[in-house]
């Protein structure tokens, strides 16, 4: 009796978490994944604490099983409400509009988007310094200063186990044009600056991804599929 007990919450449990897979797929994708982009996500505040849950009583159970013991009414009341509470999410998400949520708070638009409106963000910085009758900063504390001054960079649209990633940005200086290939260790999200030796022109250039929701990176390209460049003059600022 006892080890018939233990097969069915073990069933169940193993019912649920098939019932469930493809959601906590994705939310572990988004933990363990150095960079992804999912334009929605399951509701995360839902199906995490499933999940876990789910998981713990599988071991549980399992092990009573193994052991040949009993345990108390209170913990197959839990599994009994994890399987409905699984099951009644999944009938809802498929009878109605579920309403999606963002890891942490919504973006305006996806990360291509997100990148060229901060490239252009810096781009116009950089203008405005030059206008000023300074050179193009070719040292990282110069830029790092100009961007302080400038607020904060925003969002790449990326997440990176579980975070949202802000836009980094790479000085790439005593260069004789922009940056075309992603350098090693470098992660989406990025912007590379190139400035010439002599800090009159610079290049700026965008690391997005290759594929989503995990892909490697990959430079954003324009409408010739080369990749985009912004650089003085060019009139290219983004959108704000």
């Amino acid at each position: 009796m006892r080890t018939g007990k233990n097969l069915l919450y073990l069933g169940l449990l193993l019912v649920a978490l098939f019932v469930g897979l493809e959601r906590w797929r994705v939310l572990l994708q988004v933990l363990f994944s150095s960079a992804c982009y999912f334009a929605t996500l399951p509701l995360w505040p839902v199906w995490l604490p499933l999940g876990a849950g789910c998981a713990g009583y599988l071991g549980y159970f399992f092990w009573l099983l193994v052991s040949r013991r009993s345990t108390r009414l209170l913990h197959h009341v839990a599994v009994l409400f994890l399987f409905a509470a699984v099951i009644l999410m999944r009938t809802w998400e498929a009878l109605s509009v579920v309403p999606q949520t963002q890891w942490l708070g919504d973006d305006e638009a996806p990360p291509p988007v997100l990148l060229v409106r901060a490239g252009g963000r810096l781009k116009r910085a950089l203008d405005e310094r030059k206008a000023e009758g300074e050179s193009y900063p070719v040292e990282r504390e110069a830029l790092e200063k100009l961007l302080r001054d400038k607020g904060r960079m925003p969002s790449s649209g990326f997440l990176g186990h579980g975070l949202r990633l802000p836009v980094q940005v790479v000085l790439v200086s005593s260069a004789e044009g922009p940056v075309l290939t992603p350098r090693p260790d470098d992660r989406p999200g990025t912007l590379y600056v190139a400035v010439s030796e002599d800090g009159g022109r610079y290049w700026i250039t965008l690391l997005g991804m290759s594929d989503y929701p995990c892909g490697r990176a990959e430079m954003i390209t324009g409408e010739d599929r080369a990749p985009l460049v912004l650089e003085p003059g060019d009139g290219e600022g983004g959108e704000e």
